[in-house]
């Protein structure tokens, strides 16, 4: 066996589905979207750090509370040239209350 060496479409691809499942808003399904999201985020620190953030600003909150629903769409994905581990995502996201 050898190490799992992903190449950029693979970045690129866990990206847009991370993204997607964080920043997509359906009543119906928020919370599985929201903790699928936070699965596949490294497994140390930064999803604490992440909802910790969130839940300071009121981000969820108030989505949950007006009951937004939000269209995610990805405008630009690139894997960072300095970072091979760093994916940066450009999106639109359309929000309906």
């Amino acid at each position: 066996m050898r190490a799992d060496k992903p190449g950029d479409g693979d970045k690129k691809y866990l990206a847009a589905r991370w993204a997607e499942s964080f920043f997509q808003i359906d009543p119906q399904t928020r919370r599985a979207d929201i903790v699928r999201g936070l699965k596949l985020m490294e497994r140390r620190k930064q999803p604490v750090a992440l909802v910790d953030q969130v839940k300071q600003s009121g981000e969820w909150e108030t989505q949950r509370r007006e009951e937004w629903q939000a269209v995610w769409k990805p405008q630009v994905i690139s894997v960072s040239g300095d970072d091979p581990y760093k994916v940066q995502v450009v999106a639109s996201r359309r929000s309906a209350k």
